[in-house]
């Protein structure tokens, strides 16, 4: 696979889901890997029930105790409620279209649940959050990007289709100087690229971002000098060593 090549070098991406990847201007591997989360999930470390904040999104693990669908169980809009402890607490999980969901949980059995705890009559609840059986492929640990999507694709399917074409951000060039580079101290593109989905820890989100704001403001400031300069465009243009980068990165 090389950068310019379409997302359909993908293996197990057809018509399909290229279509709804067009649909997010998403048509080569470098515009995937151009696609950067708007937010990241904090999944590095697990929290124990009585210790998770309310309304605030955490990750818990914790064993089935009950499972109960409340209604016709038929109805596929009936809702799951799922009560699930850890050696300090339980917690009511709810799920609202409950009926494909049930088959899932097995009593006994552990599992992880990202979400948002609330306070409800007394009792501790977290509705419709993204759970895992612990231990499981999807059961990951870390900082989790999180995509601007379109509907009909997941946030799991394009993590995934990003993991497979990251590997392609070593061939992403240096169009800085040497002289840019080291004065604002900026990451390589292929660090920032790769840091920029699936960072180990905040510093390497920062760094990225740098790296990417600075890009940004480079391309946004220099249109601006151009204009100002009143170059037309069938002009010779000016080298990026000859923008006064001063004037305007200060």
């Amino acid at each position: 696979m090389r950068l310019h090549d379409k997302v359909t070098t993908i293996k197990g991406v057809g018509d399909k889901k290229a279509k709804l990847l067009n649909n997010m201007k998403v048509e080569t591997l470098e515009d995937l890997l151009h696609l950067f989360p708007r937010k990241y999930e904090d999944r590095r470390d697990t929290v124990y029930i009585m210790e998770a904040p309310y309304d605030k999104e955490v990750l818990i693990k914790g064993k089935v105790v009950t499972k109960q669908l409340k209604g016709n169980p038929y109805n596929k809009k009936t809702p799951l409620r799922v009560l699930v402890e850890d050696s300090s607490a339980n917690l009511e999980v709810l799920f609202f279209n409950g009926k494909y969901l049930a088959n899932y949980f097995n009593v006994g059995a552990e599992y992880s649940f990202y979400g948002k705890i609330s306070l409800n009559n007394g009792r501790r609840q977290m509705a419709h959050p993204e759970f895992h059986r612990l231990g499981d492929k999807d059961d990951i640990r870390g900082i989790i990007p999180v995509y601007p999507l379109t509907e009909g694709m997941t946030q799991a399917t394009i993590r995934k289709l990003v993991g497979e074409a990251l590997p392609l951000a070593d061939e992403s060039k240096e169009w800085l100087s040497d002289e840019i580079v080291g004065r604002y101290n900026l990451c390589s593109p292929s660090y920032a690229i790769k840091n920029i989905h699936f960072p180990k820890d905040e510093r390497q989100v920062k760094e990225a971002r740098y790296r990417m704001v600075f890009e940004e403001l480079l391309a946004l400031q220099t249109g601006l000098f151009y204009i100002k300069q009143g170059m037309s465009q069938e002009g010779e243009g000016i080298a990026i060593n000859d923008v006064p980068l001063d004037e305007f990165m200060s």
